[in-house]
């Protein structure tokens, strides 16, 4: 069976419970994007804040946000899941040219915020141009009106001082306004007065400023500043069901249900998401017969498998709480006019785009490694390379062949299991291993056995005793394929199967450097010159450069973030490139 896993709104029938989580702090979260106009080619950068609304610092509560965008229509264009670190995390989304033309909103929130519904998500208007799908019916015909707005949108340098916009105790310092290409641009962040200091986190983004006019963008000082009841009440007293905090990181949640609907209680349920950096746990239904699943860990997978342990020939099935819809219907969207004197600025910035996605092999974006924290990482293991022994066609033949403290011991007709001796060869006491193959758990010995070994790596053997949740192993078998060949041991019928929502994966994003060669050929059409999601300011004063493409025109240095005195930061500079 295939579900998508979603979290659940949750009933609380102790009136005390519910008080309890009425005293947790409401959040408050902040996107700093690197624009509010897309043409489809282009790629959404975001960064996310997100506050106690009781401490006004950077929160520690939820460690998980949501990030989307939805049509006017109520499509959803995507929703993505952000792991936060101390409050702040970043995430991605290239615009597909499947997308229409029209407006569009981004919403951010974390779990807990949807108990105050809408009227606390982070909201901002976003405009995205289709300019493979434009018509002439897309376009307005009040020539006035676009040139005025046109022209408002192109500022020149001589009138920066006038436009430049600095909210907070930070400074940038930009000692040049006017560049050339491919040059080198400085500048520093440093505290306005002489005791301040600029330490704190933020986000930088420098991009080109077009003349197709935006949606005005909410800056960190106007939604972090908030702080009315609306923002500091917890939840609604008065409620009967609540959205859980993601307090430890993703929560799932869960039940087990009877033919006829009855409560099972104390039903122990196996739960892997196989991978390279996998998850394993085991939960156990409640009185209500509900299970929770946290995921503190980082993973690859993007399928979890769910498993009754207990009473496994009684007709149970796995049922997962679904979430209602979020409702769109109240959001106001700003109307996006087209006219054809916008013509000409679409199909430059159309080509600058296709130029640098044709490029992007020699300027990619690199993936952060996981943070791979197993569970068997500091434990000491017996290490089999099969390569270094004389292959067996069977796992049966190699475990018999091989391990002298792996045996397979007979249940029944036909069916087997594998059991790990302890290191006391005095007792047997009969308790199962643990037993995983790609970090997908076995709890049908059954079917390993006969499984072809030529396609097994290395198997790892511990001996030890082995508390996982509510449930004992002696010991724990784990095999590794070579290519992660586990699709016909995840058919089980017992098995539920149901598709995650994984948190986007950390990036390292590509700087462009002119440092010691001015005169590549590979063209340089960025208008986006720099995104840095995530810095960390820890000195007096920060020295940060990089450097401008091949387009020329005018560009904004926007900076977002949040200092160590939890005092928001905004800061708007601009420059012009010859």
């Amino acid at each position: 069976m295939i579900s998508n896993l979603v979290i659940a709104q949750v009933s609380l029938k102790s009136e005390s419970l519910l008080k309890d989580m009425a005293t947790i702090p409401q959040e408050r979260v902040y996107v700093h994007s690197n624009t509010s106009l897309f043409l489809t080619g282009e790629y959404l950068y975001y960064t996310i804040y997100c506050l106690n609304s009781k401490t006004n610092r950077l929160s520690d509560l939820s460690k998980v946000a949501y990030v989307e965008m939805v049509s006017k229509g109520g499509t959803q264009i995507f929703k993505q899941k952000i792991k936060l670190e101390n409050g702040q995390g970043y995430g991605d989304f290239f615009i597909p040219v499947s997308t229409p033309t029209g407006s569009y909103k981004l919403l951010a929130y974390t779990n807990w915020m949807k108990n105050k519904g809408l009227d606390i998500f982070f909201k901002d208007d976003v405009h995205i141009i289709n300019p493979y799908q434009v018509n002439k019916k897309t376009f307005l015909t009040n020539e006035a009106k676009t040139i005025d707005s046109l022209n408002s949108a192109s500022n020149s340098v001589q009138n920066q001082a006038n436009s430049d916009h600095n909210e907070g105790p930070v400074n940038m310092v930009l000692k040049n306004r006017v560049f050339s290409k491919r040059s080198k641009v400085s500048f520093t962040l440093e505290g306005k007065n002489k005791n301040d200091i600029p330490f704190g986190n933020y986000s930088i983004s420098i991009r080109k400023k077009g003349k197709l006019p935006e949606p005005a963008k909410q800056n960190s000082v106007s939604v972090l500043s908030k702080f009315d009841a609306t923002y500091k009440n917890g939840i609604n007293l008065n409620s009967t069901s609540i959205y859980l905090p993601e307090l430890r990181g993703e929560l799932l949640s869960g039940k087990v249900i009877t033919p006829n609907n009855s409560i099972v209680k104390n039903l122990k349920i196996a739960v892997s998401i196989p991978g390279d950096s996998y998850f394993i746990n085991i939960v156990k239904t409640d009185e209500n017969g509900v299970f929770y699943i946290n995921i503190d860990k980082d993973y690859s997978g993007n399928h979890i498998f769910l498993e009754i342990l207990d009473k496994p020939n009684q007709d149970y099935k796995i049922v997962l709480n679904e979430q209602a819809s979020l409702d769109f219907s109240e959001l106001e969207f700003k109307n996006l006019e087209l006219d054809p004197l916008m013509k000409d600025e679409i199909v430059q910035r159309s080509i600058h785009n296709q130029i640098d996605n044709a490029f992007f092999k020699y300027k990619p974006d690199s993936v952060v490694a996981l943070v791979t924290e197993q569970l068997f990482e500091s434990k000491k293991f017996q290490h089999y390379k099969l390569d270094d022994f004389t292959r067996f066609r069977t796992i049966r033949e190699t475990i018999f062949e091989i391990f002298k403290d792996v045996s397979i011991s007979r249940i029944g007709k036909d069916k087997f299991t594998l059991l790990v001796q302890g290191y006391n060869y005095g007792t047997n006491s009969g308790v199962l291993p643990l037993v995983l193959i790609d970090g997908f758990q076995i709890t049908n010995h059954n079917v390993l056995l006969d499984y072809n070994a030529f396609v097994i790596d290395e198997i790892k053997v511990y001996r030890d005793r082995l508390v996982l949740g509510p449930k004992v192993y002696q010991g724990a078998l784990l095999f590794k394929t070579k290519n992660n060949s586990i699709d016909e041991f995840q058919n089980e019928a017992s098995l539920f199967t149901a598709n995650l929502l994984r948190p986007q994966l950390s990036k390292k994003y590509f700087t462009q450097r002119y440092d010691l060669n001015t005169s590549s050929r590979i063209p340089d059409d960025r208008l986006q010159l720099l995104w840095m999601p995530s810095l960390k300011v820890s000195e007096k004063v920060t020295a940060l450069d990089f450097f401008t493409s091949d387009v020329s025109g005018e560009f904004e240095i926007c900076i977002e973030g949040v200092s160590s005195k939890q005092e928001p930061v905004s800061i708007k500079a601009y420059f012009l490139v010859k």
